[in-house]
């Protein structure tokens, strides 16, 4: 559960520089929502859940991400600075 809701959203956080608030709600929301349709509802063998709600935890991303502001260039300089050497 814990992959499906936040794997995409850190990683994009990360390393995408347009990740966005809303995109990371929104990946959050659908991932946790298809695992629990995926497991619960529709009965997918184990740990296929995961395979099936990464992916649109990953379209809600980008989708929510295009749909807001980009970020700031204050927020993007400070998220290079965690990739550069000190």
């Amino acid at each position: 559960f814990l992959v499906s809701t936040l794997l995409v959203p850190l990683l994009a956080g990360l390393w995408w520089k347009r990740s966005t608030e809303l995109g990371a709600i929104l990946a959050i929301l659908s991932g946790a929502i298809t695992f629990i349709i995926a497991f619960f509802i529709i009965g997918v063998p184990t740990f296929s859940e995961v395979f099936c709600s990464v992916p649109v935890a990953i379209i809600f991303q980008v989708v929510g991400s295009f749909l807001s502001a980009p970020p700031s260039a204050e927020t993007i300089k400070m998220v290079e600075g965690w990739h550069t050497e000190s």
